[in-house]
């Protein structure tokens, strides 16, 4: 497994990777656009909310494809420590495609606002709520180490408290987003 510091600096890695490469293909779309249009726009810097926007989206969509890679696996580890995983075992095999359309959707709908974007933020809201009082339940009530399965089980991470910080950021996130209006 790997130690705390270690964890955290794959999480972080992932992190700065998504806002990285999101940053990068904004700024891409962005001159696509400024030279196709002759006009001059309003807004011709990129704008911080839609590069967190595909950040979220790149970062959910590369968290879930190791776990999609041996769901099986994944879903034993993830029911030792997911609260509505343990009540409804099928929920373990469905979370990490219902992480990967999450992850999607944050990207498609970056740059927009309105109802399909709002759905985007309750549901990553919900999603990581949930997954958030069960890895808290978990690390109060456990008796020895749980494997996390953040990134499956092909990085044997332990659940720790990177794994709260992972996922109450991007509930965080999401809250932010949702409540401001964007």
């Amino acid at each position: 497994m790997l130690s705390t510091v270690q964890s955290l600096a794959v999480i972080g890695l992932l992190i700065a990777a998504s806002a990285l490469a999101s940053y990068a293909y904004e700024r891409r779309v962005r001159r696509a656009q400024q030279a196709q249009q002759a006009r001059e726009t309003t807004d011709a810097a990129v704008s911080a909310r839609v590069v967190m926007k595909r950040g979220m989206g790149l970062f959910l969509m590369l968290v879930a494809l190791p776990k999609l890679l041996n769901l099986q696996s994944f879903s034993v580890a993830f029911s030792r420590y997911d609260l509505l995983a343990r009540a409804a075992p099928a929920y373990a095999y469905v979370y990490p495609f219902l992480e990967m359309a999450l992850g999607v959707a944050w990207w498609r709908n970056a740059a927009e606002t309105g109802r399909r974007l709002a759905a985007t933020y309750v549901s990553t809201f919900a999603l990581m709520g949930i997954s958030l009082a069960g890895v808290l339940y978990a690390l109060w009530h456990s008796h020895g180490p749980l494997e996390c399965g953040c990134l499956g089980t092909v990085v044997h991470m332990p659940l720790s408290l990177v794994t709260v910080l992972e996922t109450g950021g991007m509930l965080l996130m999401a809250s932010y987003l949702l409540w401001s209006g964007r």
